[in-house]
């Protein structure tokens, strides 16, 4: 019988720590971003603002997923019509 396999079926590689600059920037902003709009939520929920605080929770969660998927590329420009 043949192997359906090749030799190098097992051989992928293992370095996945991205080199490059550019993706430390992104993920760097969108950490950012989320953090700053995480304070702003709590401080919008403390005072009693409880509609806003939850819209800004949903806002922000759907632009980080969108800014930061690969899969979402294509809905960055949706997103940007939304906001408006």
């Amino acid at each position: 019988m043949q192997s359906v396999q090749g030799t190098d079926a097992m051989s992928a590689e293992t370095n996945t720590v991205p080199s490059s600059k550019k993706v430390f920037i992104k993920w760097g902003l969108l950490g950012s971003v989320g953090l700053i709009n995480g304070y702003a939520t709590i401080l919008m929920y403390s005072r009693g603002e409880l509609a806003f605080a939850l819209l800004t929770v949903i806002l922000t969660a759907l632009a980080l997923y969108i800014f930061g998927s690969k899969k979402t590329y294509a809905h960055r420009y949706i997103y940007q019509v939304l906001r408006v």
